[in-house]
């Protein structure tokens, strides 16, 4: 972490992200390997183990069907957990931890406030989430449709080719969220050591005017 000057931190909070710039950072956050590396290395050997054992099933669309049910039932409930639990923790932050996260970077070579780099992963984790969740329901939706499914159980190579991808892509991106919320989660826990650690300075403080008086 580095000092940032305190308004140039409070101009970055004032800057109106555009939607696709948005959109474009939550992407870019989810399928970078700048970060998680080993682990987005794990969820893609995962991901074409389990597309593996789903192409060679005989149930193959109730396989996907109950996969991305499976990671919308998971994804609903955290995403209401984290939207309501951050909203809470926002709503709760005092004056001094507010400018104490605008006066440190996330890391030693960034120039964004640590407030509003939790900011940006809120947004990306939330905005990743619902996507995926629409993505699942979308699939969870055709695959009860006949016409997809004798696509799937009736098909030529070059459709082979294309479904077979396309089971791959499905489950990364479900890995790829669920890691994005462990970023998340990370990135909020040192928040909390920074609020801890804000408190008990003010209680030096404190404690040493009493000192003195």
């Amino acid at each position: 972490m580095k000092t940032i000057d305190l308004q140039q931190a409070i101009q970055q909070l004032r800057t109106k992200d555009e939607p696709k710039e948005i959109i474009a950072r939550a992407i870019n956050e989810v399928f970078s390997f700048k970060s998680n590396k080993i682990l987005k290395s794990i969820a893609i050997l995962i991901s074409l183990i389990l597309s593996y054992l789903i192409d060679k099933s005989n149930n193959t669309c109730n396989l996907i069907r109950d996969f991305t049910i499976d990671f919308n039932v998971l994804l609903i409930a955290i995403f209401g957990i984290l939207f309501t639990g951050y909203s809470i923790f926002q709503a709760l932050l005092d004056e001094r931890i507010i400018v104490s996260l605008l006066t440190v970077s996330e890391s030693d070579d960034s120039e964004v406030s640590f407030l509003k780099r939790t900011n940006e992963y809120f947004s990306n984790t939330m905005l990743t989430m619902f996507s995926t969740i629409l993505i699942n329901l979308c699939i969870s939706i055709f695959l009860k449709i006949d016409i997809f499914t004798n696509i799937i159980y009736n098909t030529n190579n070059y459709k082979y080719i294309f479904l077979h991808i396309a089971y791959i892509l499905i489950l990364i991106i479900n890995f790829f969220c669920f890691i994005e919320v462990k970023s998340f989660i990370f990135n909020i826990f040192n928040i909390f050591n920074l609020q801890c650690a804000n408190k008990a300075y003010q209680y030096m403080e404190n404690e040493m005017e009493n000192e003195e008086v």
